[in-house]
């Protein structure tokens, strides 16, 4: 996850709290949906659908990620989490599925 959409998740997770205090606090999800609405910041979907398009013509021209895949396998984060724990990869609790997957193609 990039540092911009961890900041934006934890804008909205801090907006989403407040608004549980309020007095006009609804469901969990309901302050959820209301607090990214009120951070979502200009050109966010934009920014959103020009990364897709970016990946899907990198897929398409045979360069998207792998996620540490091998000879074509898919591997789930879990699977990704297990092969670093064998490597010995520190921090990778925290990890997500991409960055696992770069620091085992780095540890191999």
């Amino acid at each position: 996850m990039s540092e911009r959409a961890r900041t934006d998740l934890e804008a909205i997770r801090r907006r989403a709290y407040e608004i549980s205090l309020g007095p006009d606090a609804g469901t969990e999800e309901e302050n959820w949906l209301r607090a990214e609405e009120e951070t979502r910041r200009p050109g966010a979907d934009e920014d959103a659908v020009r990364r897709d398009e970016e990946e899907a013509k990198e897929k398409q021209e045979g360069q998207g990620k792998r996620y540490g895949g091998v000879g074509g396998e898919v591997n789930t984060k879990q699977e990704l989490y297990e092969r670093a724990k064998k490597l010995g990869i520190e921090g990778r609790l925290k990890m997500s599925k991409s960055e696992l997957a770069s620091a085992i193609a780095r540890r191999q």
